[in-house]
């Protein structure tokens, strides 16, 4: 019996785990090895075993009975770069027992399934990503990534040529490996088979059509036609004119227009008439948020000297950006650049719900701070314009990015006008917004009038709204961190 000392992530909030001891069966160790032993922080028992190992011992335990000592095994010999992971990876699709576990979710009780062979490809293929980023310190280097490519694409190789021999491979692990294909040679023809034998009007089936065409061979064109909408993810890939008609015919459906894949493979052709067709779609067709959205993530792999117009008409008329296209914009014509942010910002009106929330990226504000930055170093007197419209329309990560830009830059009149919007605004969420904006200069002074204009303005004194709630609680923090008078 081998017992490995394995204590959790304290930062995940785990509690204490108990030794693991591989007892016969140890399928509750494999649910445990797969939702606790992450890569960047190890437990000591699988660092032990991993680098105190020989590869020899550790090949021969993966072939052991019990199914944790298995899948560990196979970790370490992940860790180790061995070179024929793929064979260790075969073994384990073919010996693969789902394991089930229960969570709570949505208000109900859910199951999911664990699966030791996903478990192993994922830690490959997560290292692979580390690697090429080289996005933290710990993970494996760039130099490395190579290697982890090369494991990767014969653990991609390995599981096609299994679904095709009838074994039965995970459908997520098998999307993860079409996708993470990428025309590997040696896999062509397990891919263009497995392409054949699905039902290509099922949607979720869209993933062997572009694995195949990734491989841009004009003898599977009938093949992939055979996807009709479901095509759209292999034309991104593979954008051969005899897919054209295919785009035209869904223009103006809910299976073309609003869809990131219809936009992408749209994008893909990038001559003349895409340009024309995205250019009439988000000037006529897009009506909603989601579609727009849609519409700026298919644009980020698009050459912008080909799609600026379409870009600059979804931030004027749809107020919906990303920072790689901001960024692109602004590198090719500062000014131009500029004037289009500023008459994006421009055009905010607030809705029923009172302030206007363009889309972003979630989470971040930085395409905000980008763009007033732009418009104030390119055009001052568009940025007042801009600033004295938005402190009445701005959301929080409009006006928190204006503060910043004025607690770095000094512009004298713009708390002014925060402050008096703060005495006047009767909605609570407006007041909230321009309140915290306002806190965000951590300065005392400015404190003091935030408490005296909410002290005039007593919309969210004693309401027990949600909003109002959240600003009372601020106050107290203010009131308690010194930072008033």
């Amino acid at each position: 019996m081998l017992v490995l000392y394995c204590l959790p992530m304290q930062a995940q909030g785990w509690d204490v785990l108990p030794e693991y001891t591989f007892r016969l069966g140890g399928r509750a160790q494999v649910r445990r090895i797969i939702l606790r032993e992450d890569y960047d922080k190890p437990s000591p028992g699988f660092v032990k075993l991993r680098d105190s190992t020989s590869v020899e011992q550790l090949v021969k335990l993966t072939r052991r009975h019990n199914p944790a000592m298995q899948l560990y095994a196979a970790m370490a010999l992940a860790d180790r770069h061995y070179a024929r992971l793929h064979e260790i990876f075969a073994w384990l699709i073919r010996k693969d027992r789902p394991i089930s576990y229960q969570y709570h979710a949505w208000g109900a009780d859910r199951v999911n399934y664990l699966h030791a062979s996903e478990q192993l490809y994922h830690r490959i293929r997560n290292a692979e990503a580390a690697a090429r980023s080289h996005r933290q310190p710990g993970f494996p280097s760039q130099a490395d990534s190579l290697l982890y490519h090369s494991i990767l694409h014969r653990m991609d190789s390995t599981a096609l040529r299994l679904a095709n021999e009838g074994e039965h491979v995970h459908y997520t692990l098998l999307e993860n490996c079409l996708e993470d294909n990428n025309a590997y040679p040696g896999s062509y023809e397990d891919v263009r088979k497995l392409c054949s034998s699905v039902d290509p009007q099922q949607e979720q089936n869209r993933g062997y059509a572009a694995a195949l065409a990734a491989y841009r061979r004009e003898p599977d064109l009938n093949l992939l036609l055979r996807f009709d909408h479901n095509a759209f993810p292999a034309v991104a890939r593979f954008p051969h004119p005899a897919f054209w008609p295919l785009i035209a015919k869904y223009r103006l459906t809910d299976k073309g227009n609003s869809r990131y894949e219809y936009y992408e493979a749209v994008a893909a052709f990038n001559n003349v008439r895409a340009v024309q067709l995205l250019d009439s779609l988000v000037r006529f067709e897009v009506h909603d948020e989601n579609s727009a959205i849609n519409m700026a993530n298919s644009l980020e792999k698009a050459p912008i000297s080909a799609f600026q117009a379409v870009v600059e008409q979804l931030w004027v008329q749809h107020h919906t950006s990303r920072l790689h296209l901001v960024s692109q914009l602004i590198q090719r014509n500062p000014r131009q650049a500029a004037k289009t942010f500023a008459e994006g910002f421009l055009n905010y009106k607030p809705d029923d719900q009172g302030r206007y929330g363009p889309s972003y990226e979630r989470g971040t504000d930085s395409v905000a701070s980008t763009m007033l930055r732009t418009i104030w170093q390119q055009d001052s007197a568009a940025f007042r314009r801009v600033a004295q419209h938005g402190v009445q329309v701005f959301r929080w990560s409009e006006l928190t990015a204006l503060c910043q830009l004025d607690k770095r830059y000094n512009f004298p009149w713009l708390r002014p006008l925060l402050v008096a919007e703060l005495r006047t605004t009767r909605r609570p969420f407006d007041q909230y917004v321009v309140a915290s904006a306002l806190l965000n200069y951590s300065d005392a002074a400015t404190n003091t009038l935030v408490k005296q204009a909410l002290t005039e303005n007593a919309v969210c004194q004693t309401a027990d709204d949600t909003w109002c709630k959240s600003l009372r609680a601020q106050l107290e923090r203010l009131n308690a961190s010194g930072l008033s008078k």
